[in-house]
């Protein structure tokens, strides 16, 4: 696939993997509504809004085409096009996100990142930390009046307000690279 069938496609899918994305955020918080007691409401459990998030052109052209991923595919490859994070206070708190990602019947799943092992692995090493899941439509649904095709991959990302200060001073090193797309 030549970048310019890449930026094709990509754009003409964009509102698929949005609606996927908002699918899944709504899911995933509505019952998380229903599992927190009223001491923990929604508002105060989650510290900033989840907001599904479409790679940006930018970004995702980076990752297919200058970043040596190695891709055979990177269309195909590129599970994280669209994608959402919940930010919890407390390290615990990011099991019961999980947990619900993990127990949904509307979608499988895989997990891509755990920052508990990664922390076993290097214990003195306190870098970019969070717990990733992939999850992939099982089966064509439309949502928002948008058809998701079978398939559809989504990464969510949960992590804490401490792992996401530390991710967000990692990012801003990366983002300051030259890319040949800015």
């Amino acid at each position: 696939m030549t970048q310019d069938e890449f930026i094709t496609r990509f754009k003409e899918e964009s509102s698929m993997y949005h609606a996927w994305g908002k699918f899944v955020c709504q899911e995933i918080t509505a019952e998380l509504k229903n599992v927190l007691s009223e001491e923990h409401e929604i508002a105060t459990f989650l510290k900033i809004p989840v907001v599904p998030r479409l790679k940006s052109l930018t970004s995702i052209l980076n990752k297919a085409f200058c970043r040596g991923k190695g891709y055979k595919d990177p269309y195909k490859e590129i599970n994280d096009k669209i994608g959402i994070r919940f930010v919890v206070l407390l390290t615990d708190d990011i099991s019961i996100v999980g947990e619900i990602v993990t127990k949904s019947d509307k979608w499988t799943y895989s997990e891509d990142r755990d920052f508990q092992k990664e922390r076993l692995a290097q214990p003195l090493v306190f870098d970019y930390q969070s717990k990733h899941y992939i999850v992939t439509n099982t089966r064509d649904l439309t949502f928002d009046d948008v058809l998701i095709k079978e398939g559809v991959e989504c990464e969510i990302q949960i992590r804490t307000l401490l792992q996401r200060s530390e991710e967000r001073r990692v990012g801003k090193e990366c983002r300051s690279r030259w890319s040949p797309y800015h």
